[in-house]
């Protein structure tokens, strides 16, 4: 028989989940300090590998990740439901409303996390969201939203101006608690006691049993909930992998440029500093050797020319085709990628593999990236979604077709196996947050399935925050920071110019 609630709580199989947590969350931690400085330290490097291969092992003999991942299933599954109970009421006139204005006059991520800092509340205050999504600056026509996603709420948008409505107060949420509806603020003017990393305490109680960051996971289960995609949009996301052979070891790597860089909202990471932890997952995963079997098989015209038909066909999606038009191209290509890839072993190649066994997915507002990471990691299978690289610029991004190409690069990103990024961008954030609550990734925890070559999580608005020092830390043979020192770090993160190192504070101290 399967498992259920009643074989699970007050069980030894709950004990038991829960000592394994702690243990993870141990390792854990030595993941995290080791992100935070970013520097290679090979002993607690060695530790860690022995320690997760310990975990891993005993996790096997006692089916913990299969528990976890059915917890997993359980809880997003209930969570969502919750979530559209909420948003579909019986009677839409009878309930409590709460009104968000989608248009925060930023970036795609930013006014996204808007709205998700609109459901958080929401959520808490048990108050039906309605969201206004026309015309904003991304939602040109009437239908735009619901032509990419699913509805946001089955009592229709919010219609209504902030001025018309009793304002929510975050200092004294008890203030106009009585009112049938009221418009909330974006969250610069301040953090609710209900913004993330706040969750609701029953969410919490099961989610750290198959997470190492419950608030995480309750950010990207807001965050997936908003961006359940259409009809139109799974189709289309579905024929895209079938064009471009989506399957084995895939990293995800969003690099954020153009206004971030020259604005100095964040500082310039070369492409090498993103592949370099590419590579890295890749050698950690992947059999030894696969660089060069992946040089060798370009070297085979046969499986070449297959390859560039599958870019074609996934240009072809992204220029508007009909989905299902090219999957049927897509699965005659396949079938004759099969028959070269038997012709070549027959041959005496023995090679069966059509494309390297280490792929990027990658989303970049810079189209040069593209060129440039084909060009100088030629044995990496680099997928580009055309549509978002073409939309991506300043002037273009503003549209319908630039919602859309960033959308399906967010849900792309979100479905890799691992994530290379910049947290100082909301979209790597909302791509991590996404993946988070991806259950067709499989049962592992994904909270360390990334690395951002900038900062690290943070939600926007959110409180700010004190680290504690894990070792010493030297300048030019100095010691500038002691291990056990605490520092006091902004949410907005703030980055040397020259190092690209986040600044933090010492307590009681003026500087770094």
């Amino acid at each position: 028989m399967g498992l259920t609630w009643q074989r699970f709580w007050g069980t030894d199989l709950e004990q038991g989940v829960r000592s394994m947590q702690r243990l993870s969350q141990v390792l854990d931690k030595m993941r995290y300090q080791r992100l935070t400085k970013d520097v290679e330290d090979q002993a607690t490097a060695g530790l860690d590998l022995s320690m997760a291969d310990a975990l891993a092992s005993l996790s096997n003999h006692t089916r913990l990740q299969e528990t976890q991942a059915w917890l997993r299933q359980e809880v997003t599954a209930a969570v969502f439901q919750a979530l559209y109970d909420l948003q579909h009421p019986a009677n839409c006139s009878s309930v409590r409303k709460l009104h968000c204005n989608f248009n925060k006059g930023c970036g795609f991520g930013c006014e996204l996390h808007h709205v998700v800092h609109c459901f958080a509340t929401a959520v808490a205050l048990n108050r039906t969201m309605l969201v206004h999504v026309h015309p904003t600056n991304y939602f040109k026509t009437a239908t735009a939203w619901t032509d990419s996603l699913q509805p946001i709420s089955g009592c229709g948008e919010s219609t209504v101006g902030a001025g018309s409505l009793p304002l929510f107060n975050r200092a004294d949420p008890s203030e106009n608690a009585a009112a049938e509806e009221l418009f909330v603020d974006i969250i610069d003017f301040g953090a609710s006691p209900w913004d993330p990393p706040a969750m609701p305490q029953d969410v919490h109680e099961v989610a750290q049993l198959f997470t190492s960051r419950p608030e995480i996971w309750w950010v990207g289960a807001l965050t997936s909930y908003l961006m359940r995609p259409s009809g139109a949009s799974g189709q289309r996301h579905a024929a895209f992998k079938a064009a471009h052979d989506w399957g084995g070891l895939t990293v995800g790597v969003h690099v954020r440029r153009t206004d971030k860089v020259v604005q100095r909202e964040a500082v310039l990471h070369h492409v090498s500093e993103y592949m370099a932890h590419v590579e890295r997952v890749c050698d950690q995963r992947l059999p030894s050797g696969w660089q060069v079997r992946a040089l060798r098989l370009q070297e085979d015209p046969q499986l070449l020319q297959l390859q560039e038909q599958r870019m074609a066909q996934a240009a072809a999606i992204a220029a508007g085709a009909r989905p299902a038009d090219v999957t049927a191209a897509a699965a005659a290509a396949a079938a004759a990628s099969d028959t070269a890839a038997a012709a070549a072993a027959a041959g005496g190649s023995g090679r069966k593999q059509q494309r390297s066994e280490c792929s990027v997915y990658l989303a970049s507002d810079e189209p040069q990236v593209a060129a440039e990471m084909r060009a100088k990691y030629r044995h990496v299978h680099v997928i580009t979604n055309d549509r978002g690289l073409q939309t991506s610029s300043v002037t273009a991004r503003y549209t319908n077709e630039g919602f859309l190409g960033i959308y399906d690069d967010v849900m792309y990103l979100a479905s890799c196996d691992f994530i290379v990024g910049t947290f100082s961008s909301q979209v790597s954030r909302m791509a991590y947050e996404v993946s988070m609550v991806n259950n067709t990734l499989g049962a592992a925890d994904r909270t360390f399935a990334y690395h951002s070559v900038d900062s690290m999580w943070y939600y926007g608005g959110m409180a700010g925050f004190t680290r504690c020092a894990a070792t010493d830390f030297t300048d030019q043979g100095r010691v500038v920071v002691r291990a056990g020192q605490r520092l006091t770090c902004a949410v907005i993160h703030k980055f040397d110019q020259a190092t690209g190192h986040e600044v933090c504070k010492l307590l009681g101290a003026e500087q770094t």
